[in-house]
């Protein structure tokens, strides 16, 4: 707090004019890049994210800090370990009030959610590496970013031939060439960081090839990429994905992910004529063809048990 003194052409001393809190730059909200900064609903790890900060005085040698819900802004002296730090930048583009800036984010995490931290600085020195000229430090905005894991929301082809090396294409979000995917027994459960654990033959962990720098498409936008497999057993399986510095594997958001590895014609590409009632009556079939319609729809399976 501090003392507004005034004094007028004909005195010789100041007088209290009143009082004055002072206060230092904050930073007060964040949201989308639009100019009226939305509220956001989820920020997408392992991709550059443009947001918009609202806050006063700001400046281009503020910086953002995302750190740990159960870390401290500061790493404590002496940690090494336990504290996890998310990311961190500078403002861009501060608007000439001083109150709203863009940022751009790079967050590395397997967490859902991450706590903001904010400080300012009043010289260029301050963006300096290690240098504590003229700046604050980090404290706890009192803001959390909801964090989302890039995603498989789609695996093609459904069906590979056995021994025969095959392109998977997967599609998704924000896929990187250190993401990994691996083919299960259809049983089993994706988790973990085993590249080899519950896998069919052939079906090891490997890296994905994104076919478009998915970093550079707008958020939300559909990313493709592809992984190649030599399968040696014949079944059903399903794709698991984890993206790099994610949580270990997980199975395709939304989809089953079941793939079939068979020799010759799969069962997944046959289609079946309809038996219902409402169809036979209304088919014109001899009787002889449609009694052996009826027994190949049951034996074929079997014979490939």
């Amino acid at each position: 707090e501090g003392l507004v003194c005034f004094r007028h052409s004909f005195s010789c001393e100041y007088a209290l004019a009143g009082h004055v809190t002072v206060l230092p730059p904050s930073l007060t909200a964040l949201g989308d890049a639009s100019q009226d900064g939305n509220a956001l609903n989820q920020v997408l790890v392992n991709r550059d994210s443009i947001l918009r900060v609202s806050g006063i005085g700001l400046s281009s040698n503020d910086m953002l800090r995302v750190v740990a819900v159960s870390s401290a802004c500061e790493q404590p002296a002496g940690t090494e370990t336990g504290w996890e730090l998310f990311g961190e930048a500078t403002l861009l583009s501060v608007d000439a009030a001083r109150s709203s800036a863009l940022v751009r984010l790079n967050l590395r995490s397997d967490k859902r959610e991450g706590r903001l931290c904010f400080r300012f600085c009043d010289a260029p020195l301050c963006a300096a590496a290690n240098s504590n000229a003229n700046t604050s430090r980090f404290v706890d905005t009192g803001i959390v970013l909801p964090l989302v894991q890039p995603q498989i929301s789609a695996v093609t082809p459904e069906n590979m031939q056995v021994d025969t090396t095959t392109s998977v294409t997967v599609t998704g979000s924000s896929l990187t060439a250190q993401d990994r995917v691996k083919i299960v027994s259809n049983t089993a459960e994706c988790a973990g960081f085993d590249d080899h654990s519950d896998i069919l033959t052939g079906g090891n962990g490997r890296t994905i090839t994104p076919l478009q720098d998915c970093n550079q498409q707008p958020e939300g936008a559909a990313c493709t990429a592809v992984a190649s497999f030599r399968m040696t057993y014949e079944g059903y399986g399903k794709l698991c994905f984890t993206s790099s510095g994610g949580a270990g594997y997980r199975e395709a958001a939304g989809i089953e992910g079941q793939v079939e590895i068979c020799s010759g014609v799969c069962l997944s590409n046959v289609s079946w004529p309809d038996f219902s009632p409402a169809s036979v009556r209304a088919s014109a079939w001899p009787l002889h063809l449609l009694a052996a319609a009826v027994l190949g729809a049951v034996l074929v399976p079997l014979c490939r048990i």
